[in-house]
């Protein structure tokens, strides 16, 4: 019997970044060959790569991945800390998972037909109600019976619905990184795409409750949805429409409507005043006077799960003293 040898090795690199393009398609060119029949993790490290070059980097350097290539040798236990000169510790660490899995939540309809994700995607499409997009789709038809440069479909509503569920995934698994101890939100899948200025607020109760907000869209996409009924469900449903612009890098054969981002934003946000959290230079917009011609709502974070008027939100998110923890 051969003796198998245990042996630790340690390795550090320094390097620089010289095309963070080349980079980022090198990632996301190995994370098509690794989930090609996951779509919905495919989803996910995709939506990962959008953090910056840091993400493109814990890919490539993966040590599973990097070991694969010589024969003879297994790892057992690994760690990979990326640490950027620009920042004062370590911003990202990869410990090895187990492989991935196909979900298995809500895939009743995928399970019998996971060789034709479009077919996916209209089932669920079929279920999806948005007033406006109902009303538009009647006018537009009304004024010109027959034109085809819009064709509302259940591809469209399909691909929102399929972009929803990947997200209540990356949220649970956002609360599983914070209940295990993580706290850098470069990390996550989903806080890392919300306004970074608020980075500080986002905690495990915080995401909790973000879910519930989550939770609460999907009930109305499929019951009658109108608006969203807080600026969490504003940020909800903006990261929704990111996911949905990487459905379509994912499946070329998906055919959405051109400029289909402007028209839903158009027909479900009242207004974007959300977006107004992304820039640093409207940083307490919500409170301060210099900006109360503006008349924005709810845009401090105290007030984000606070419903709009004749709105109502989960009773589990709304917290009558605003806190955020």
């Amino acid at each position: 019997m051969t003796k198998r040898q245990k042996h630790s090795v340690r390795m550090d690199l320094t390097l620089r970044v010289t095309d963070e393009a080349a980079l980022k398609d090198f990632a996301e060119q190995r994370m098509r060959t690794e989930y090609e029949d996951d779509p919905d993790m495919l989803l996910d490290e995709l939506s990962e790569l959008r953090n910056g070059h840091i993400a493109s980097l814990s890919i490539a350097l993966e040590p599973e991945f990097l070991t694969s290539m010589i024969p003879g040798i297994q790892i057992i236990e690994s760690e990979c800390s990326i640490t950027s000169e620009n920042a004062e510790e370590t911003i990202l660490q990869v410990e090895p998972e187990p492989a991935a899995q196909p979900r298995q939540a809500s895939d009743d309809a995928s399970a019998s037909t996971s060789n034709s994700p479009l077919s996916d995607m209209a089932a669920l499409g079929a279920m999806v109600r948005i007033h406006a997009l109902e009303q538009y789709t009647e006018e537009f038809e009304e004024s010109d019976p027959e034109a085809d440069d819009f064709s509302p479909n259940t591809l469209l509503t399909g691909a929102l619905m399929w972009s929803y569920e990947t997200l209540v995934d990356s949220l649970f698994e956002d609360i599983s990184f914070q209940r295990n101890g993580g706290t850098a939100i470069e990390e996550t899948l989903c806080l890392s795409q919300l306004p970074e200025a608020f980075q500080e607020h986002y905690t495990s109760g915080f995401t909790q409750r973000f879910l519930a907000i989550t939770m609460d869209l999907g009930h109305s996409l499929v019951s009658g949805f109108s608006h969203p009924s807080c600026v969490a469900q504003e940020l909800v449903l903006r990261l929704v429409f990111n996911r949905m612009e990487l459905l379509e890098d994912l499946y070329t054969e998906l055919e959405l409507p051109d400029d289909w981002r402007s028209m839903l934003e158009d027909l479900m946000f009242e207004d974007t005043d959300h977006e107004f959290l992304y820039d640093p230079s409207m940083l307490g917009i919500g409170s301060d006077p210099k900006f109360a011609h503006m008349r924005v709502v709810n845009l401090d974070i105290a007030d984000w799960f606070t419903p709009f008027a004749d709105r109502t939100v989960n009773p589990y998110a709304h917290d009558a003293l605003g806190t955020t923890d």
